[in-house]
């Protein structure tokens, strides 16, 4: 099983953090990738986990995992854990946007 934990930016960052309300006392700061993730190189943007991406959507890992399989959202996998680049997540949401709603 994978440990929730991402690279970001040659730190490792645990997927908590984008959970957890921020501490007393503490600043806020975003806790997800980049506004916009195709500016920044691919090496400094922040990889979304299979845990982070599943709580970003408000969906479960078994379907963020389902949609990976099914070739519908792309994937990379490092030291056999799954990392998902903000980028395609984006691409991904553009494919899936439900306009039948807009005015």
């Amino acid at each position: 099983m994978c440990v929730s934990v991402g690279l970001v930016a040659n730190t490792y960052i645990d997927s908590r953090q984008f959970l957890a309300p921020p501490r007393r006392g503490q600043p806020q700061s975003s806790g997800g990738p980049a506004r916009n993730p195709s500016a920044a190189p691919i090496a400094d943007r922040a990889f979304y986990t299979e845990h982070s991406l599943a709580a970003h959507l408000s969906v479960s890992g078994r379907l963020v995992r389902k949609w990976v399989h099914d070739g519908r959202l792309r994937s990379y996998k490092l030291g056999g854990c799954r990392r998902f680049d903000p980028a395609d997540v984006v691409a991904f949401l553009e494919e899936h946007l439900d306009e039948r709603g807009a005015a």
